[in-house]
């Protein structure tokens, strides 16, 4: 038991304020004391290139790239979301190999899992990215898996990640729904092998279940989901600029779970 949940458990809870004031420690201290590897300059360079920041306003801090890099959170971070942002452009401008860049971002995540912070870390052909967590039980089995299995098929798994990180960055526009539906358009192609269109691969769809064991009854409730689906997803995307969160969170998870439910299908009938 963490040191949160142990008060917790006494009936001494943390403000908002608190539990940032703690990540922000935890994530100054792992900055500060980290091992894998010397911070060099040119790794302050990198990072100040990635966030937009001048070097010259933190000469002042050298030769310690590292207290230039303390400085910069000090004055630039006024959220949890701004600290992971910060911290995720400090693993990715590391001169590092991905294996220790991916104990640094591990480290992170138990330090949000300590906090009971709602975000998680997501990686994707252009690094690491910030995505917040909804009910986690449904992020883990129609959003985490999904976006690690589409690494067979490209094309979606990229499409799903723009996706994801416009709902992360709160863009709630009809963009988005575009997104979600093309990157299950992406999948049935690719899962198919074939360049047809969403609607015109939904009947191939329900037919490859039925040749994979689904009865009658469920490839048909399957098969008008998807219709469903891609119904509702058209009038978003193409009616409305501005989309309900709830509603893309919606379009989020379904895509999560006709993605997830083939790829298990095709996985057991080898």
């Amino acid at each position: 038991m963490n040191w949160i949940d142990y008060r917790e458990k006494l009936g001494v809870s943390y403000s908002s304020e608190e539990l940032f004031n703690i990540i922000y420690a935890k994530i100054i201290n792992s900055i500060i004391y980290d091992e894998i590897a010397d911070y060099t300059g040119e790794d302050f360079f990198n990072f100040c290139m990635i966030v937009g920041l001048s070097c010259s306003h933190y000469r002042s801090y050298f030769p310690s790239p590292k207290k230039a890099l303390s400085e910069v959170f000090r004055v630039k971070v006024n959220s949890t979301k701004d600290l992971v942002s910060y911290y995720i452009a400090y693993v990715q401008a590391r001169e590092l190999n991905d294996n220790d860049k991916s104990k640094l971002i591990n480290t992170l995540q138990e330090y949000l899992r300590d906090v009971h912070c709602e975000f998680e870390i997501y990686k994707d052909q252009d690094g690491y990215y910030l995505f917040p967590i909804g009910a986690e039980i449904l992020d883990k089995y129609l959003v985490s898996e999904p976006l690690i299995w589409l690494a067979d098929y490209p094309q979606t798994q990229k499409t799903f990640s723009i996706a994801l990180k416009q709902y992360s960055d709160k863009i709630f526009t009809r963009d988005i729904a575009d997104n979600f539906r093309k990157a299950l358009e992406d999948f049935f192609k690719e899962f198919l092998h074939n360049s047809k269109n969403l609607e015109n691969n939904i009947p191939l769809i329900g037919a490859y279940l039925k040749e994979n064991g689904a009865s009658e009854e469920i490839a048909k409730i399957l098969v008008g989901l998807v219709n469903l689906y891609s119904t509702l997803n058209n009038k978003i995307a193409k009616h409305h600029d501005n989309v309900d969160s709830k509603f893309l969170e919606f379009l989020m998870y379904q895509t999560g779970l006709f993605i997830r439910m083939l790829i298990v299908v095709r996985r057991e009938s080898k």
